[in-house]
């Protein structure tokens, strides 16, 4: 089996990264995918393709790869992918497989993402770290004013999984602070004499 790192992962690619044993004697499976939101630059700046092709050897430009795990039973797993789980012995235990698009029966296993508005529990009970954000500590991404959630899922199919997601389009968000065309002369007046303050300052 052809293996690859998710340092090098490129789209159209699916790494199983590793299996870990949880609770009950079950093994958990990763996943992962680059996948790209056909929204992403929705109400924001799009973004610039030049900027990715002048800094691809910066890790930080680098395709962002989207995880999904499931889980199973050991022996099932070892038949359906052909895997050698008997290094899994407790509770979590991980072997590392970084496994290129992994088959199950001559079928791909793919990442598909579904974004909702409709939360589960976990999700309801977590909204500062499940709901979307732009960026890790960024404002909340919001669909209709309602917050938006990302489920991920592992699903067997040889075909584009392009129509299989389900990206929400966002609501537009603010990129930039300014004064608005509506602005009052108050506001303005304001923002003078902040800007002159600040001359002041540079000049003293």
């Amino acid at each position: 089996m052809e293996t690859k790192s998710l340092e090098n992962i490129v789209k159209g690619d699916t790494i199983l990264i590793d299996a870990k044993q949880v609770r009950g004697g079950k093994v958990s499976l990763q996943f992962a995918e680059v996948i790209t939101n056909p929204n992403r630059s929705q109400g924001a700046k799009p973004n610039n393709p030049l900027v990715s092709i002048l800094n691809k050897s910066d890790s930080r430009f680098a395709p962002r790869a989207r995880r999904a795990w499931i889980t199973g039973e050991k022996s099932d797993i070892t038949n359906a992918f052909g895997l050698d789980l008997t290094a899994l012995n407790n509770e979590g235990d991980i072997i590392t497989l970084n496994l290129l698009n992994p088959k199950v029966e001559n079928v791909r296993a793919r990442v598909v993402i579904t974004e909702t508005v409709v939360a589960n529990d976990y999700q309801r009970a977590n909204i500062e770290t499940s709901a979307k954000r732009a960026g890790k500590d960024g404002d909340f991404i919001l669909c209709d004013g309602k917050y938006i959630f990302s489920n991920s899922d592992v699903v067997p199919t040889n075909s584009s999984t392009e129509d299989m997601h389900t990206f929400l389009e966002a609501d537009e968000r603010a990129v930039n602070v300014g004064i608005t065309a509506e602005a009052s002369s108050e506001e303005l007046s304001e923002y003078d004499d902040l800007a002159e303050a600040a001359l002041d300052a540079l000049t003293a």
